[in-house]
């Protein structure tokens, strides 16, 4: 088990940026499959993984990769709102995998995305 821990691909700046739309997805994943609003998914189940976003934000600040805070939660936003968009089916695969079985071994979640 890796009790959570992810390598995420690309260097720097790519590499936090990725890191937050995995924060972000499942949040939002959550909320569309569920039909609730993204602000009460946020408040309950999500509130850890934004917890996690806010060092990645303060650092992409501090490095000069956005002005803002808001500048980089938009920016997250948009990138997250675009990928559930485009993988839409490949999550409801995974999820039904999931469903079905409990867990997955990464091998079976390339074969449900078709990564």
């Amino acid at each position: 088990m890796t009790h959570g821990a992810c390598k995420w691909p690309g260097r720097g700046d790519a590499r936090v940026w990725n890191w937050l739309l995995v924060l972000f997805a499942g949040s939002y994943a959550q909320a569309a499959a569920s039909r609730r609003s993204l602000r009460q998914t946020v408040k309950y189940s999500g509130k850890l993984d934004f917890e996690a976003a806010v060092p990645a934000v303060a650092w992409l600040v501090r490095r000069g990769y956005v002005r803002t805070r808001m500048e980089a939660l938009r920016r997250v936003h948009t990138a997250t709102l675009a990928f559930l968009m485009f993988r839409w089916d490949a999550i409801e695969r995974v999820a039904d995998g999931l469903l079905k079985d409990g867990r997955l071994t990464a091998r079976r979640v390339r074969a449900l995305a078709r990564i």
